[in-house]
């Protein structure tokens, strides 16, 4: 796992270990790391860049790279930078979207009490 800026310098030494299968860019830490919000903003060039700079590390020694996308477009944009295991939402994103469904169908089926 990548999740600074240390990591970043020494991820080429990082891909060369013997055995490694992937590596996860952990992007939420490593855009605290880089003084940005904990969410990662992939429209944020200086973040694009060191992933995309990962990504093709990653290609280049034969190791999957793989990143958090915090939405499906995200992922999809990822995707297209070669990412090859990608974690779309997040547990917390998906208890709210299920929380929120779970309480409109309960609004929609109750009724008002008299």
């Amino acid at each position: 796992m990548i999740e600074n800026e240390e990591g970043v310098r020494q991820a080429e030494q990082i891909m060369r270990t013997e055995g490694l299968g992937a590596i996860y860019v952990g992007a939420s830490d490593l855009s605290i790391a880089m003084g940005m919000d904990c969410v990662p903003d992939y429209r944020n060039a200086r973040l694009l860049d060191c992933i995309k700079g990962l990504i093709d590390l990653g290609e280049r020694c034969g190791i999957p790279v793989g990143a958090f996308a915090p939405t499906l477009e995200d992922s999809l944009m990822l995707q297209s930078l070669g990412a090859r295991i990608l974690w779309v939402g997040s547990d917390q994103g998906f208890i709210k979207v299920g929380c929120a469904a779970r309480a409109q169908q309960y609004h929609a089926e109750s009724s008002p009490r008299r």
